[in-house]
């Protein structure tokens, strides 16, 4: 996937901005480059996802990452991996 030819993903109420790095949505695993400014979250109304995996590396700083009732607290260079 070349960089310039990446989707960007923006969801209502929120300012989070992903970049689609597989080439679609309709794969096992869907990657995805995620920006958030701090204080910034997804928005209000869960997020659903579609059948497959998930993969989340923190390249910077922290993020608080809900899945389900579970909560995790990821620090720099932490991941988790996930089925959606």
């Amino acid at each position: 996937m070349r960089a310039g030819k990446r989707k960007r993903i923006a969801l209502p109420g929120s300012k989070v901005v992903y970049d689609l790095i597989t080439p679609d949505m309709k794969r096992k695993l869907e990657v995805m480059y995620m920006r958030v400014s701090k204080g910034e979250n997804s928005g209000e109304e869960p997020m659903l996802d579609s059948p497959g995996e998930k993969l989340c590396i923190v390249m910077k700083g922290r993020l608080e990452l809900r899945v389900g009732e579970e909560v995790y607290r990821l620090e720099e260079g932490d991941s988790l991996y996930y089925p959606a």
